[in-house]
């Protein structure tokens, strides 16, 4: 999360979720990039 935010450069807030867990993406406004990564066999979004 610190290193997408600094290389945004500082301008932009980062989110960090557990996509097996729920959540409502229409309630996200204002999204520049996504992009999912697995990490320890888990799949986040950023």
């Amino acid at each position: 999360m610190e290193k997408a935010f600094f290389e945004s450069g500082q301008q932009y807030n980062v989110m960090v979720m557990n996509l097996s867990q729920g959540y409502n993406p229409n309630q996200l406004q204002g999204v520049q990039y996504f992009d999912t990564v697995d990490y320890d066999g888990i799949t986040f979004g950023v």
